[in-house]
């Protein structure tokens, strides 16, 4: 809401919700799953000016294995070529995808950690983990440490890009 200028009363009222809800949603209540959408998509990150894209071409033609995702949705917005080989669908097939969904145990352990030590806070976040295997018929996930790096884009929403370490 604050990166988009948007007032607290101004989205309530887009919302047909009150300005104490949007406080409460904003103090860490979650809102009801029909207004999960509309605010996601004020969130959501989104290479939309040059520099931007310039980084998901970078992301695409390295030779290292690199994804870039939206820190929010955990949207997929570009991969490597060595990432893609690991997977078992085109990676154009995937964009805009949510990569939550393939989660490990792991994942979703260091995303909680996240969650309460400030991830959110710190524009220059990174972490390095360990994860386990795992295969779905879209993707697979090969065991070892991966690092993530919080990286800003130019409208002030953050990816993140992750690799092994």
């Amino acid at each position: 809401r604050v990166l988009n200028a948007i007032k607290q009363h101004a989205l309530a009222e887009h919302l047909d919700v009150s300005q104490v809800t949007i406080s409460r949603w904003e103090r860490g209540a979650f809102p009801e799953q029909r207004y999960v959408p509309v605010i996601q998509s004020l969130i959501e990150a989104r290479p939309s000016n040059h520099s931007d894209r310039a980084l998901a071409r970078l992301v695409e033609t390295s030779n290292e294995p690199f994804f870039l995702i939206c820190d929010v949705t955990h949207k997929l917005l570009a991969a490597s070529p060595r990432r893609a080989q690991e997977w078992h669908q085109p990676v154009r097939d995937l964009l805009g995808t949510s990569l939550w969904r393939y989660a490990t145990e792991e994942i979703d352990r260091v995303e909680q950690e996240m969650c309460s030590t400030g991830w959110f806070e710190d524009p220059s976040s990174e972490r390095v983990f360990y994860t386990s295997q795992a295969d779905y018929d879209e993707i697979s996930i090969t065991a070892g440490h991966r690092k993530v790096v919080r990286i800003p884009l130019a409208d002030g929403r953050f990816a993140r890009l992750v690799n092994d370490y």
